[in-house]
């Protein structure tokens, strides 16, 4: 004979406590490993327009972005990404991100393995909060090894405020990189 199945009220109170104890350690486990409590950014330079990609940063092109942050707090700077064919799986490309302040000290560096890059995909330069970054300008540079096919996207019109754009190496029609920054409060 078959047993019918027991409901969750028919088990002793030490199994329904070992079984909710699991499911909430579970649940935290799920929601420690997609990222937990990632603070809330508030976005303030909004350059989301675009229309030409820039040259690509192999060796010989180095691409600059100067910015000035109009709160405290700045914590991460987006752009949007492209290339020009899709991701090779021996690929061996390197893209290079870094953030200065005005003095030159560097705030953030980030290589990237361009093989896991798709066109068109957004990328974050997270950093710790820069607690006095109001009014303080910033550079955002940009270089790659010859093996690397990322870029970035650009705008004609220069948008930007208090921000210029330099390529270093080649032409370009840009006149700002497509580009957000994002404020943490402090």
């Amino acid at each position: 004979m078959n047993a019918a199945p027991r409901s969750f009220r028919t088990l002793p109170a030490a199994w329904r406590r070992l079984l909710l104890l699991a499911g909430l350690l579970f649940g935290a486990l799920i929601f420690w490993a997609d990222g937990g409590f990632e603070p809330m950014l508030s976005r303030e330079i909004n350059q989301h327009r675009l229309s030409v990609v820039l040259p690509v940063p192999d060796g010989t092109v180095q691409i600059e972005q100067t910015f000035t942050a109009a709160r405290n707090g700045l914590a991460a700077v987006e752009l949007l990404l492209a290339r020009r064919s899709e991701p090779e799986s021996d690929e061996d490309g390197r893209l290079t991100l870094q953030l200065h302040d005005e003095a030159g000290e560097l705030i953030a560096e980030r290589t990237l393995a361009t093989g896991r890059y798709q066109h068109n995909q957004s990328f974050f330069l997270r950093f710790p909060p820069q607690t006095s970054s109001a009014n303080q300008s910033y550079t955002l540079t940009l270089s790659g090894n010859e093996a690397n096919p990322l870029t970035v996207w650009g705008y004609e019109l220069d948008s930007i405020s208090d921000g210029a754009l330099r390529v270093r190496g080649a032409e370009s029609d840009a006149a700002d990189l497509r580009l957000l920054t994002h404020t943490q409060l402090t």
